[in-house]
């Protein structure tokens, strides 16, 4: 039987994506990452997968949250 998240993954998304924003993806480490969420490296790992895919799921948190003209710049980048 699976167990349980002990945390609130949202709240772990917020505490990442204002982390990625202050220092950004290359400066911030799993350690770091580890301090402002309070959950465990292993458990970051078994919820997120990785570092990377942290980020992206940040940025998909701040979408949601309202920063819809992200979306605008990244595709006018990739045009």
């Amino acid at each position: 039987m699976a167990r349980t998240k002990e945390f609130d993954q949202e709240e772990a998304l917020d505490a990442a994506m204002h982390l990625f924003w202050e220092h950004g993806y290359e400066a911030t480490s799993i350690q770091e990452l580890v301090e402002a969420t309070g959950v465990q490296r292993q458990s970051l790992y078994d919820t997120f997968g990785s570092k990377h895919e942290l980020f992206l799921q940040s940025l998909m948190r701040y979408q949601s949250l309202g920063g819809h003209h992200l979306s605008e710049l990244v595709d006018y980048r990739h045009a």
